[in-house]
């Protein structure tokens, strides 16, 4: 329906913008948030190519705002865990792609 669409743009979009955020314990709880997120939206009805486009510029970001070496390791690292969020391999490629 149109308000479960608008319900998921409005989750999207603030992933997107905690993803991105000066603060790094609010990009770890949403990095950390993300998986369980990932594969409750591969039950339903999935993303679209433009909600998945708006995760990806939240990641961007983060990476981004991630300043030092260990960090970028770390983040590198859950980034890499997410490829297990998914069930299906087709969702995870479609993610990663």
């Amino acid at each position: 329906s149109a308000a479960e669409g608008d319900a998921l743009e409005v989750n999207v979009r603030a992933f997107a913008q905690r993803l991105a955020s000066n603060k790094k314990s609010e990009r770890d709880t949403s990095i950390a948030a993300l998986g369980q997120w990932l594969r409750a939206q591969e039950k339903s009805s999935g993303l679209s190519d433009i909600e998945l486009l708006k995760l990806w510029k939240g990641l961007f970001y983060c990476l981004w705002m991630a300043d030092k070496i260990p960090v970028q390791e770390e983040l590198a690292a859950n980034l890499a865990e997410l490829l297990t969020s998914f069930r299906r391999s087709s969702s995870s490629l479609r993610f990663f792609r």
